[in-house]
């Protein structure tokens, strides 16, 4: 026994062994196989965290768990989640895996918590058909043999919004038993709902049900044929049984199914009303008998727009509701209604007809007959509504648990008999529209929301146009009074109709802040999908506006003399005249907005133009206040996002605008708002004493790292002025302070932008060229540095007049390329580079005449040509020789706290060039000089020695003073290489010349090419 009991351990102990590494043998391989698939079967993007395998999961069958798993759209509908799940688990065989077949016949599936968003457009296309088409000849690669599918608490989004209906579904649990792997098998599926929500064409039909399903079925895999047998279906305490089938063909579904009710119970009726169904409903008085039955027969292709034969009948007798906790109820209830529809493509023969809809509350009764026929082509109505409705009697005999308050008296007395066509052709002498349509004192409120109140509104109607003449209402703190009218409205009928009308509105208040939702720290719905799954309301409607509020109220803005005229329909808002006035600002204009609806319900693309006029606009108003204590106050991160889906243009006149401490006068331009980008295009203003003229991009399609490229042409500036108003010119040419004058500048600018739209200096790169017009530079303390240096107060001050640079800004290091300057008879090279923290590193090469020396004295020991001079001398320089001082000056430091070198580049009477040659001529002379005077040396000794030995001594002679002349020639050069330079040498050089012209034209190119638009400049955007 023991032997036996240790062999199954053995054997056991191999099956945990092999269970634990089957997994990690094999799951690349199952990766492999399932990436492989999803890339050729699925026309979408689908991903997961993880895979795990395990043999215990679902034994026999070898589990693979797909963790976080999610498929999302591409195309249009790119970045819209179709479906997600915690948990996917699919069982195969192992054997199958271990054997290397590739196409794994699936044995078990079960979701675990799936999402699933299901959309269908008005063109019919649907986010959920994204297999890929394949060949007719090619077979599905799929095998499926399950015997166990299950889902967990599953989100299931539906929204057609061709048929305008759409579907909300929580907490739905799945459970079904069957071997699909068999031709015909027998299916037993349990189904659960904690809520079922349905609404269609505006109207909610189901809120909050729960549905709970035990299904039996016949499945005929083989022709795809599904048979319903034993079921027992309810939705809350409604009772429903369907007999019949469904058989799924490959384009199409064909279906023979009957639907009724088992029971007659008025109160299961009534339980799968919109809100009827209350924690204790058992405990509901609910008398009365009802019978409801239908059929629907036929194909079904929602693509085509193919629908079978459909009949739902519904009849309601002595109906009676009495809520214990409620002190009225509803009584005689009675309707008689049936929907028809006789199969095809044809919807336009679909009826609705309810001879009787009969209910009373308190002592008010309330009677309505609605029939519609032809509602596509021509909407044929036939309907009534006469009777009273007391809202405060309403809440006392239906619950209504999100409602604060509720009152008012709705009187209806309404005959409307006619067709769309004969409204449209204006033979009103064949329709029958009278009577009223009133509300007074109405007061409603829910919970958390402000109370909305009508004090009158009345409505009219006549054969030719409904009559609005009076609205006087108030929603929380706003009022609106108005007028209005609509001439068609059976349109409301018809899903290709458009209702056409015309309103006048005026108010005293309106404040905004009281209806707009705050925004949740993360969204809700992803904002990068380009269709939504927000419920529209009514969208067929063309409507004439005329408003004027006094006030408005918005965020912290307070709109003031509001005035608007124009045209809205869903899909284009036509402004034909807008003013008002914010704070000290007045502003107006005209333009369109055009795709209103689908850029707030589908996150398509607004798109528009907008003409924008101002006499005086401060926009300081819309900015931040400064705080007294700015250390403590936290700067926000990041600039200001430019809005997607938005392509929208903005044409600007403005007379004066007041930015920070900054005037723009006559403002003129264009913005166009496109792809997270806003393009300024030809603006122009005065301001800062002279002319602007900006064009460029603004780019946060990064929002972390928003970007910016920019164009100036600027004349007439006034130096001072730029550097006190412009914090570029603040930050990157300090300098200007000390500037008195005017100057033109043509410049490029890009890098990024950082907080408070401020451009990251460190990531700034220019090019640019700047012309001063006429200009002084005083009390610029590296200048007077030189100045005093040098003893030569010519240089304490600058005149700039006509000065030309050329220059760089990459990575907020400022270069100025090197430029000529003639002061007074001073010759000047300029040119360097300082950064943002104003270290500086310039060179000024300078050609001073002597005679400003002797004129200005020699003043101290360690000025003027006593400084020159004992440079001089190291050198062996001759100060006196020439008529010019040539000197570099190196400024380092910063412009504030500067630090001045000096180095002798030598003197000159006809010119650098000339004066270096007679230099090195001059040096060569003395060689020879002294090569001679040693020579002649040399040869007296020699004469006193035996006459034998004058040859060799004569030679001897000769090779001394070959050897002395080298040493004397080369020290010559060195003294001429030690008192010019190494950078002397390079400012002697023709070739510096040449280089700097090089690097301006570099500059020129960049100004030319300028075009972050990234098109052609001829061709326009």
């Amino acid at each position: 026994m023991k032997k036996i009991l240790k062999g199954l351990g053995i054997v056991l102990g191999l099956f945990i062994i092999i269970g634990i590494a089957i997994p990690f043998f094999f799951k690349d391989k199952v990766i492999g196989i399932i990436k492989d698939t999803a890339n050729k079967e699925l026309n979408a993007k689908l991903d997961f965290k993880d895979v795990s395998l395990s043999v215990f999961r679902d034994f026999p069958n070898l589990s693979i768990r797909l963790k976080d798993i999610s498929v999302v759209g591409i195309d249009r509908f790119d970045k819209v989640p179709l479906f997600s799940a915690e948990n996917v688990d699919v069982g195969v065989n192992i054997m199958d895996v271990i054997g290397g077949k590739n196409n794994l016949p699936i044995k078990s599936f079960h979701l675990e918590k799936p999402n699933i968003t299901a959309i269908v457009l008005e063109d019919s296309t649907a986010n959920y058909v994204i297999t890929k088409p394949s060949a007719p000849s090619e077979p599905s690669k799929m095998v499926i043999e399950l015997k166990s599918f299950t889902i967990t608490d599953c989100k299931i989004l539906y929204d057609n919004r061709l048929s305008n209906m759409k579907a909300d579904i929580r907490g739905l649990n799945h459970k079904s038993k069957g071997d699909l792997g068999s031709n015909i098998t027998e299916l037993t599926t349990k189904t659960t709902i904690d809520s079922l929500s349905v609404r269609s064409g505006g109207m909610q039909y189901l809120k909050n049900n729960r549905l709970d399903a035990k299904v039996d079925v016949k499945a005929d895999l083989i022709n795809n044929k599904f048979t319903l047998k034993e079921n027992e279906i309810a939705l809350n305490d409604l009772m429903l049984k369907a007999d019949g089938w469904v058989q799924m063909n490959e384009k199409d579904m064909e279906m023979d199914l009957k639907f009724s009710s088992p029971t007659s119970k008025f109160k299961d009726l009534f339980s799968i009303i919109p809100g009827a169904y209350t924690k204790n409903y058992k405990d509901v008085a609910v008398d009365g008998t009802f019978n409801f039955n239908g059929f629907s027969k036929g194909k079904y292709d929602g693509i085509k727009g193919i629908y079978p034969t459909f009949e739902l009948n519904t009849e309601i007798q002595n109906g009676n509701v009495k809520y214990p906790s409620l002190p009225m109820g509803i009584s005689s209830i009675a309707m008689k209604s049936a929907v028809k529809l006789p199969g095809g493509s044809n919807l336009d023969l679909l009826t609705i007809d309810v001879p009787k809809l009969n209910f009373n509350i308190g002592k008010n009764p309330m009677d309505i007959v609605f029939k519609l026929k032809t509602p596509i082509s021509n909407p044929d109505i036939d309907a009534k509504a006469k009777g009273t409705l007391n809202l405060s009697e309403l809440s006392m005999a239906f619950p209504m648990e999100s409602v604060q308050t509720i009152v008012g008296i709705i009187n209806a007395d309404i005959n409307l008999k006619a067709k769309m066509s004969q409204i449209e052709q204006k033979q009103y002498e064949q329709v029958n529209c009278n009577g009223t349509l009133s509300i007074a004192g109405m007061r409603y409120q829910a919970k958390g929301k402000p109370m909305m109140v009508i004090n009158n509104m009345s409505m009219s109607f006549t054969p030719s146009v409904v009559n609005i003449p009076n609205i006087d209402a108030v929603f929380g703190k706003s009022d609106i009074k108005g007028s209005g009218k609509l001439d068609n409205i059976l349109a409301y009928f018809s899903p290709k109709k458009t209702m056409i009308g015309s309103f006048n509105v005026r108010s005293n208040l309106i404040d905004m802040n009281e209806w707009i939702e705050p925004t949740p720290a993360k969204p809700v719905v992803q904002q990068d999908a380009p269709v939504a799954s927000t419920t529209r309301p009514f969208d067929r409607f063309d409507f004439t506006l005329d408003g004027a509020v006094n006030k408005m109220v918005y965020d912290k803005y307070e709109l003031k003399n509001v005035v608007a005229k124009g045209n809205m329909t869903s899909n284009r808002l036509d402004v034909k005249d807008f003013s008002m006035n914010i704070g000290n600002s007045d502003m107006g204009g005209s333009g369109y907005l055009s795709n209103l609806f689908g850029y707030v319900f589908d996150n398509e693309v607004l798109q528009g133009d907008l003409n924008f006029r101002s006499n005086y606009m401060d926009v300081n108003q819309f900015m931040a206040p400064a705080t007294a204590t700015p250390a403590k106050t936290e700067v926000p991160a990041g600039s200001y996002p430019v809005p997607k889906n938005i392509a929208v243009k903005l044409h600007s006149n403005i007379n004066k605008l007041i930015y920070t401490n900054m005037t723009l006068s006559n403002l003129t331009g264009d913005l166009a708002i496109q792809n997270q980008e806003v393009r300024i295009e030809n603006m122009k203003t005065n301001s800062l004493g002279g002319n602007i003229q900006m064009q460029g991009l603004y780019s946060t399609v990064n929002p972390e790292k928003p970007k910016f490229s920019l164009k100036y042409d600027l004349q007439n500036i006034v130096y001072k002025e730029a550097f006190n108003y412009l914090n570029t010119v603040k930050s990157l040419a300090p300098i200007a302070q000390y500037i008195d004058g005017k100057f033109n500048t043509s410049m490029i600018m890009e890098g990024n932008m950082g907080n408070g739209m401020v451009p990251d200096f460190n990531s700034l790169s220019a090019s640019g060229f700047l012309q001063t017009l006429a200009g002084t530079l005083k009390g610029f303390k590296p200048l007077e540095s030189v100045s005093s240096l040098v003893g030569v107060k010519e240089l304490n001050g600058l005149d700039l007049k006509d000065t030309k640079n050329w220059f760089d800004i990459v990575n907020g290091v400022v270069e100025i390329k090197e430029f000529d300057k003639q002061l007074n008879d001073i010759g000047l090279k300029i040119g360097g580079k300082h950064s943002l923290t104003n270290d500086m590193d310039y060179n000024i090469k300078a050609k001073i005449p002597r005679k400003l020396f002797d004129k200005n004295g020699l003043g101290a020991v360690n000025t003027g040509l006593n400084a020159l001079g004992s440079e001089a001398s190291k050198l062996g320089v001759n100060l006196n020789m020439g008529e010019y001082v040539n000197v570099l000056f190196n400024l380092g430091g910063t412009m504030t706290s500067p630090k001045v070198k000096m180095k002798l580049l030598g003197t000159e009477g006809k010119g650098t060039t000339e004066v270096v040659k007679d230099e090195i001529k001059n040096q060569a002379n003395k060689a020879i000089d002294s090569i001679k005077t040693v020579a002649n040396k040399e040869l007296d000794k020699a004469k006193q020695k035996a006459e034998e030995m004058k040859q060799k001594a004569i030679d001897s002679a000769s090779v001394v003073a070959k050897q002395k002349a080298d040493e004397l020639l080369n020290k010559a050069k060195q003294e001429v290489k030690d008192k010019v330079g190494d950078k002397a040498g390079e400012i002697l050089d023709k070739t510096v010349g040449d280089k700097a012209k090089g690097e301006v034209d570099k500059v020129k190119d960049k100004l030319d090419k300028w075009n972050p638009f990234k098109k052609d400049k001829k061709g326009g955007r």
